[in-house]
């Protein structure tokens, strides 16, 4: 994963160059799939690791797994079991990604 300031170049639409991350570490510039950038969210999970859209999320007292989404201009969990959603992120444990889970929300 690179850390760093998202760029959406319209100039090199439906290239590779389209979108870029600028690491705030090195200054190098990466191409990236534009579906693959995810947002902090400015939380923490139990543990103190930080959280992004796009990370799954597990409640140990509920066994439940949480996708974290950005949807109509606000970030959100959605559950992998129920739609009444009503968790705090630091008591939840992260355990990846939805590129790394996907079959826990299939």
């Amino acid at each position: 994963w690179v850390y760093g300031n998202y760029i959406h170049n319209k100039k090199f639409m439906k290239s590779l160059k389209e979108h870029q991350l600028f690491s705030l570490e090195t200054g190098d510039e990466f191409d990236v799939y534009g579906d693959s950038v995810c947002l902090f969210i400015h939380s923490f999970d139990l543990n103190g690791e930080t959280i992004f859209t796009n990370d799954v999320l597990f409640n140990p007292d509920t066994k439940e797994f949480y996708l974290v989404i950005f949807e109509s201009g606000k970030i959100s969990l959605k559950s992998h079991v129920s739609n009444n959603v009503k968790a705090d992120y630091e008591n939840l444990v992260l355990v990846g990604n939805i590129f790394d889970l996907k079959e826990i929300f299939d």
